[in-house]
């Protein structure tokens, strides 16, 4: 057998892999559901200290540096944020070591949403979340309404979708008194990256 012969098409295979290991690396990894057994508990009462009794909704966003999609929807987020601001309280639970100071700086989030500093994911874990980027809509009462993703069914939804991912509608129908809506699993599942919990 003549090796030179061999040799393209291996350089050939060898790239077809590297190609598909950085499209793992960089997309579908993130598209995949986060196999925990974490139950949120929905219609619970919470006692979360930082929430502002001022009779308000919460909305809370579950952010992590070291997570590329959390890094890309933060951009997104800004829309639910401008349409519900003065009905909603907002907060971006961070859960990665980045300091409050520089995320709000580094991804110019708006001064009145506050910025909650969990590095060691203990919000996180006392409301049963394991992933990023997600979101909690709580009620004026602090009742857990909703927990969900932003994705669509072929992924993390953009900024032109943000708005129609299941936890802005889901706020829409808090805000309106309504009941959340049925939501497929594919909206309310953990999916994108795993939060370190300690």
């Amino acid at each position: 057998m003549n090796w030179k012969a061999t040799i393209p098409p291996t350089i050939i295979l060898l790239g077809f892999l590297s190609v598909i290991y950085i499209i793992w690396i960089e997309e579908f990894q993130y598209y995949q559901t986060i196999s925990d057994s974490s139950v949120l508990p929905v219609n619970e009462k919470l006692n979360l200290d930082f929430l502002e009794a001022n009779n308000s909704p919460a909305y809370l966003h579950f952010f992590s540096e070291d997570c590329r999609n959390s890094r890309i929807n933060i951009h997104h987020i800004d829309r639910i944020i401008e349409k519900n601001k003065g009905n909603v309280d907002f907060y971006i639970i961070n859960v990665s070591n980045l300091s409050s100071e520089v995320l709000r700086k580094k991804y110019d989030v708006p001064a009145f949403v506050k910025i909650i500093h969990d590095p060691s994911a203990q919000v996180a874990a006392q409301l049963n979340v394991v992933s990023s980027p997600y979101a909690l809509v709580i009620s004026q009462d602090q009742t857990l309404f909703f927990g969900g993703n932003y994705n669509n069914k072929n992924g993390l939804c953009g900024a032109n979708e943000i708005n129609r991912s299941s936890p802005a509608i889901a706020l829409d129908f808090l805000l309106k008194n309504n009941n959340p809506p049925l939501f497929p699993n594919h909206q309310l599942s953990f999916s994108g990256c795993s939060i370190n919990q300690s």
